[in-house]
């Protein structure tokens, strides 16, 4: 399995959320519905590359890049979104 950091995705890609490094950052996203196990797909970043939009079931979420370098994940996992 391959593993990445959330700051390192392409746009498009879905990945599989392993971990969050920060307890603070869990929190937050986990009222968003952000959580290990989930499926996340990058849409788009921002001109200069911060936030980054990403797709989590029917929702948008967007996320600064220093919150998305303390979340873990994993690539190619064998799901759709």
């Amino acid at each position: 399995m391959d593993y990445s950091t959330l700051d390192q995705i392409k746009k498009g890609e879905v990945v599989l959320i392993e971990q969050i490094q920060s307890e603070d950052l869990a929190i937050q996203l986990q009222h968003l519905g952000c959580v290990p196990g989930v499926s996340i797909r990058l849409e788009r970043k921002a001109p200069l590359g911060d936030p980054l939009i990403f797709r989590l079931d029917q929702s948008f979420i967007s996320v600064r890049l220093s919150d998305a370098r303390n979340i873990q994940v994993q690539r190619n996992p064998k799901v759709a979104l």
